[in-house]
């Protein structure tokens, strides 16, 4: 039968939020201590630790997978683990038809892998262990294997699936289930497959066991499906709008499930009694021991939900959150693709929902807004605002499939002789979003934002490839993808769908960083340069800043990890003390080749777990500020061009940015003055720097940036660019502080009022009357509109 019947609700809210990675959570587990461990596309696992009923913190930090991490389980405490283990395995990474990074199974005791699996030659994208202690694992290369953990050998390749393997579970009596890309699921015993059920219409993408009866799955074709060992399909469940991707059962028998469609929903006896809405895809779910659930989210942010009301967050923290999903944009397409003029008015609210997530759209005045029912308060509530998507299809007409989600279009993006990637992009999206997205889920430089959005924006409409003249293909994997929000446009492009066309400016949304590394030789070289200058010196305060033959080893040894390209290595702890002890004091004209490494050093997750976590003792960015602080007479432009840029750098990785952002009172001192320079790239690196601190006072209102001192002293820092170097600089670095100080006076009327006493309206007039560029035009004309 199917599960439709409305059920009165449970009232679940927020409990806590966990932050710290730097990209979407793609799996999630709880282990025997009552932790959480999350992994990420960010090559990380974190393990979160409960410190209070409503709060949770990263304990440890895990790195050590060379690319995107996709599953992670618990090993309970065994002989070969006494204490237990966690077991994460990670994605393949191939260019050319080469593998780059083999797709590995690391095993982990404290923060330490003890063990690594290699086998699988595709993404491994789940894992689970059986009653005996075995570990099962499923790839997209068609096969699950069974490993034994002592001896760290694979005892059975499991093979007679069509197509990618997603999910598998075991059972007391040894037998396995896996669920496939192929509709089917399969229950194995040994290397032999006894049973496969069908009733999927799409790749099965979770399996769960069902106390007492069986077990569940879910899938693609969103449906959640109830079944008996014997192959019986028991019940069907129908309630979500997209894929579905993971499944955890409470030990009562409710079913909780995740989806592409931003919802987490809990069911009992076939009903939906609870809608938990998201801000992205919810890409996997797990309950805990106390009853309460956790979510993994496209967002970077795992979230638990409880139904104790001693353990709901505080208000502030329920209405921020309820903000953040109401303000959220939802294409038209996800919630029915109605025409504006044929929708009802908010009258039609006063009817109660049929089931709880039911969706309704609603008109007030020329907006739509989407709401869902919450049969638990009986209530609706709102969860986005409506963005209309494509009426019809891509370039030919029809939309494509690639990565588990249609597109409009599919670009073929060269980035090198003989390489090309795919990018999917729907008419409706912001052209800067989508390039970023791609940037990183690729690790392209920074630097190629720009030429990609805009070549995103001028050829939406054209069958072009960047840097080649193919015809744009379809892509081959229709497996995986994650959920892109839609933006509000300014104007229509076509009567039938809206398109956004990169007009807004300020608030600004998105940091920029300096990336792309420099000639590697060239630096070590003008290093080594400048350290036998020093063994020379007849000062011995500077002869002892020289290094030795085993510290140039340790030089080297720094410069390699920071212009790692492939891998991520770490430093040691003796590289770390040279940095510390040696290179940091240096003197500032000797500085820049030792900062050009080390701001290409902040983007290593290894080196921003270490400056953070001994922040205390090597405080690397009041080190930096304290040497290269002064007028443009006593720093050298290249050291003020480095300095500047290592500060940009450090916002790039969350747990980076927390610390920069607290020491803003001796960053923005330190490089006060810079357009004084008269220099082109001190004032990019400045400009840069204003923004990034202007994006992250505008998310936070300023709390987390030492609040409006600081904001007025970037606003100082802007108005000063501006006035100086603001009708004559680079569009880039004018664009850039306008920009900042256009975000930063969005924060609040306090700061609006900093930026009118700064008199920055008058510059902004000239620059919006004068400037070549359209682009900065825009951002004046906007900042105008602001103050």
């Amino acid at each position: 039968k199917t599960g439709q019947k409305m059920s009165s609700g449970d009232i679940w809210k927020l409990r806590c939020e966990l932050v710290g990675h730097e990209q979407d959570i793609r799996s999630i587990c709880t282990i025997t201590d009552g932790s959480i461990v999350t992994c990420s596309r960010d090559k990380s696992v974190r393990k979160w630790s409960k410190v209070s009923e409503r709060q949770f913190e990263a304990s440890a930090v895990l790195l050590g997978h060379e690319h995107f991490v996709a599953c992670v389980a618990e090993v309970p405490p065994c002989k070969m683990h006494p204490q237990g283990a966690v077991v994460s395995g990670g994605y393949d990474r191939t260019m050319s038809g080469q593998t780059i990074v083999k797709p590995v199974i690391n095993i982990w005791e404290g923060d330490s892998i003890v063990g690594t699996l290699e086998g699988h030659t595709l993404t491994v994208c789940g894992l689970t262990i059986s009653p005996t202690g075995h570990l099962v694992s499923v790839s997209w290369d068609k096969t699950a294997r069974v490993w034994d953990l002592e001896s760290r050998s694979c005892v059975s390749v499991l093979s007679g699936h069509e197509q990618a393997v997603w999910a598998a579970i075991c059972f007391e009596d040894g037998s396995i289930l896996t669920g496939s890309a192929d509709k089917t699921i399969k229950r194995w015993k040994g290397n032999v497959c006894e049973h496969t059920y069908t009733g999927h219409s799409d790749c099965v993408r979770a399996l769960a066991h069902f106390p007492g009866v069986g077990f569940a799955s879910a899938g693609n074709d969103c449906s959640i499906r109830l079944w008996a060992l014997s192959g019986d399909c028991l019940m069907v469940l129908n309630g979500h709008q997209s894929f579905v991707y993971s499944l955890s059962v409470f030990p009562s028998g409710d079913i909780v499930s995740s989806s592409e469609d931003k919802t987490c929903k809990v069911w009992r006896d076939g009903n939906c009694v609870a809608t938990l809405p998201h801000t992205g895809s919810v890409w996997a779910v797990c309950t805990l021991p106390d009853g309460d659930i956790v979510t993994a989210c496209a967002d970077g942010i795992a979230r638990v939900f409880s139904r104790d009301t001693s353990r709901f967050a505080d208000a502030d923290v329920l209405a921020a959150y309820d903000a953040s999903l109401a303000s959220q944009a939802i294409a038209a397409q996800e919630v029915g693709g109605v025409k504006m003029s044929e929708l009802p008015g908010l009258e039609a609210l006063e009817a109660p929902g049929t089931k709880d997530g039911a969706t309704k759209i609603i008109r007030v005045d020329e907006k739509a807004y989407a709401y869902s029912w919450n049969s638990g308060e009986s209530k609706w509530d709102q969860i986005g605002v409506v963005v209309d998507g494509p009426a019809g299809g891509g370039g030919d007409g029809g939309q494509v499939m690639m990565d588990g989600r249609t597109y409009d279009r599919i670009f073929d993006i060269e980035i090198d002789e003989g390489v090309t990637l795919k990018l999917g992009y729907n008419y409706g999206q912001n052209p800067y979003a989508v390039a970023q997205e791609f940037i990183w889920n690729n690790d392209l430089p920074q630097d190629h934002l720009e030429q990609i959005a805009q070549f995103i924006d001028k050829n939406a409409n054209q069958g072009v490839t960047l840097g080649a003249e193919s015809r744009p293909t379809r892509g081959a994997d229709p497996l995986t993808g994650a959920h892109d929000a839609m933006y509000e446009s300014q104007k229509p492009a076509k009567e039938t769908f809206v398109t956004f066309a990169s007009e807004e400016h300020i608030p600004r949304k998105a940091m920029i960083f300096f990336e792309l590394p420099g000639k590697q030789e060239a630096i070590e070289k003008k290093a080594m340069e400048f350290n036998d200058a020093l063994a020379n010196s007849m000062d011995e305060n500077l002869s002892q800043l020289a290094m030795n033959s085993e510290e140039k080893i340790y030089f080297a040894n720094l410069v390699k990890v920071a212009f790692g390209k492939d891998a991520i290595s770490k430093p040691s702890n003796n590289e770390y003390a040279l940095l510390r002890n040696k290179l940091l004091k240096w003197p500032v004209g000797n500085l820049f080749p030792v900062l050009d490494v080390l701001r290409l050093l902040v983007l290593n997750p290894f080196v921003v777990n270490y400056l953070v976590k001994n922040a205390e003792d090597f405080d690397v960015v009041k080190a930096v500020a304290s040497v290269t602080s002064g007028p443009a007479a006593s720093v050298p432009a290249a050291t003020r061009i480095m300095s500047t840029r290592f500060f940009v750098n450090c916002f790039r990785s969350t747990d980076m940015r927390g610390l920069i952002s607290k020491r803003l009172d001796v960053v923005l001192p330190a490089t006060n003055g810079s357009v004084s320079y008269g220099n082109a790239q001190v004032n990019l690196a400045y400009a840069t720097l204003l923004l990034n601190v202007a994006v992250q006072a505008y998310e936070t209102k300023a709390a987390e940036v030492g609040g409006m001192e600081q904001v007025k002293r970037a606003i100082s820092g802007g108005a000063e660019f501006l006035h100086a170097a603001g009708k004559t600089e680079s569009e880039d670095s004018v664009y850039r502080a306008l920009a900042a100080v256009g975000t930063l006076a969005s924060i609040d009327d306090k700061s609006r009022a900093l930026v009118k006493e700064f008199q920055v309206q008058a510059v902004a007039n000239e620059i919006k009357a004068s400037h070549p560029s359209d682009k900065v035009k825009a951002c004046a004309s906007q900042l105008l509109s602001v103050v």
